[in-house]
Order: C-alpha cells, then structure tokens, then sequence
C-alpha cells in the first residue's frame, strides 16, 4: 500500500454475510485501491470471519467492549487516513462511492461529507413494511438540512476527532448524530452529496421495534436534564398524538411508489404501532427498565 488517503472503518456485529457484499463492493471501487484501506472492527470476540477478504487492503480487528460505537473508536485509533469513510456491514457503496465522496473534502472547503443511502427491498419483508421504509427510512438528506450524519454514509476529516473527541461509545445507538451535532456546533462543515451513495436493505418490522427502543433512551435522557418528573409523566402521552404528517407524507408519495389503499392503511397503522411502543417504553424507562444494548 503506498499512500493511504482514506480509511474506511465499518464496525460489524454477527453480520458476515452481509458483510461480504459490503466488502466485494469496495473491492470494486473506481478509487485507486492503494489510496484506501479497509478496517473492519469485529465487534464479537467468539466469532471469526467465515471467508478469505476480497482485496489485500483489508483488514480485521478486534473489540471487546460491545457496540457499535467502541468499534467504530478502535478502528479510529489505527486508521492511517487523512480521511474516514464510514459504512455499515449491511451497506452496498456504489463503485464510485469513495471518489465521490472524497472529491468534496480534497477540493472545497467542506470538513465532511454526508452521502446518500438508498433503500432497496427486502424479499422477507411485507410489501408495506418495503415501502415504510422506502419513504421514512435513514433519511440523511433531512438529517443534512440539520447539519447532522449517520455513519451508514459519512466522510469526516480524521483530524475533527482530535478536535471533537471520539463518539460516545456508553450508549448503542445515536452517538453519530449527536457528534456530529458537535462537529456543527464547533463550526465544521458538512454537505450532503446524494451522487455519493449506498444501498441498505430495508429492515424488518422486528428490526424497526428493536431500533425503537434502543434510541428511545437517549431522547428520554434529553428531556430528563431540561423537563420536571411531573412533566415527564404526562409527556409520555403525547406519542400517542395522530401521525398527521406522516399522512400527508404518505399522501405525496402515493403515485411514485404506487401505494394501493391496503398498503396505505397498513403503513398507517404500523406507524401508529410505533407510536404506542414508544408510549410504553416511556413508562417502561421512566419507571427504572432496562435500556435494549443491541
């Protein structure tokens, strides 16, 4: 490897075959392959990688302390780029993913990149649950407009972490949104390029409940530093108000996804279930429940 520009850090969990795509698609990047490097940080000591990486500029490592987040940090600690590229184990980077992306932070003055992520279905799903998913699902061109990222698709500067610090690995999920909330905060720059993409599977409806209640905590968290207890126990019944703009959302996506009125119906009302989780899961937290880790 002569000059490393870009380490992409992926964190995985349990998640080989998926991973696999991910990487065969980075083997298969317009960006010159001796210009990046790929860590995957396995998050789960038991287990070792099933299949012989796709390229020679790969490599795994391992750590212990469970999340996402402390793997995304180990990978961080090594990175030799200028630049990080962060995805998910479940993402498929377009080919031109990397050079895309990059072309941004080497020839403006942007600090980071927040590239798009492109929902496709999944064949085990209901056709409803696909089409949720299609219109509300990771919606980093909204999170942009807020000047915050996931890192499903995001290229940062590598010296914003000594900057900003590293991501708060003590929670599970929504570390990424708020250091990048930090990284606004402390002036860093960020552009949202949709030619910069990659491809996600559309969860399952078991995989939206979980994620529900995993970020859940956080938000609980938020308004327990601002917000009285007495407050907090009636706030939570305002989950349970009508999903109006979700409606109206639905509404306009009608044609282009070719909603019929079952599917209509159904994204309605798996909303609104949403809803009454996120109903009793404040209660369920407020009253000294367990958070979900994964």
């Amino acid at each position: 490897m002569s000059s490393v520009i870009i380490s992409v850090i992926i964190a995985t969990y349990k998640d080989w075959n998926r991973l696999k795509l991910c990487l065969e698609a980075l083997a298969n990047q317009t960006y010159p392959a001796n210009q990046f490097e790929v860590i995957i940080v396995n998050n789960d000591p038991e287990e070792t990688c099933p299949y012989e990486l796709p390229a020679y500029n790969m490599k795994i490592i391992i750590e212990t302390k469970p999340g996402s987040y402390a793997a995304r940090n180990a990978g961080i600690s090594i990175a030799k780029g200028e630049i990080l590229a962060f995805t998910d184990s479940d993402c498929i980077p377009d080919k031109g993913w990397l050079e895309q992306g990059i072309t941004w932070l080497i020839y403006s003055t942007y600090d980071r990149v927040a590239g798009a992520i492109k929902i496709f279905p999944n064949d085990n799903n209901p056709k409803y649950i696909n089409k949720y998913e299609s219109i509300f699902a990771i919606r980093q061109d909204i999170y942009s407009k807020n000047k915050k990222a996931v890192t499903a698709n995001l290229f940062v500067k590598s010296d914003l972490f000594n900057s900003i610090g590293l991501f708060d690995d003590s929670v599970f999920s929504g570390s990424d949104m708020k250091w990048n909330e930090k990284a606004t905060l402390a002036g860093f720059s960020l552009i949202y390029v949709p030619e910069s993409f990659v491809l996600h599977p559309a969860r399952s409806k078991g995989q939206i409940i979980t994620k529900t209640k995993r970020l859940f905590p956080s938000h609980l968290e938020r308004l327990t530093k601002k917000k009285s207890k007495l407050f907090l126990f009636f706030f939570g019944v305002y989950h349970l108000r009508p999903p109006i703009k979700y409606y109206f959302a639905l509404l306009r996506n009608r044609h282009s996804l070719e909603l019929s009125t079952s599917d209509f119906i159904y994204i309605m009302y798996f909303i609104y279930f949403i809803r009454i989780i996120r109903f009793r899961h404040h209660y369920f937290l407020l009253f000294g429940g367990n958070k979900e880790r994964r």
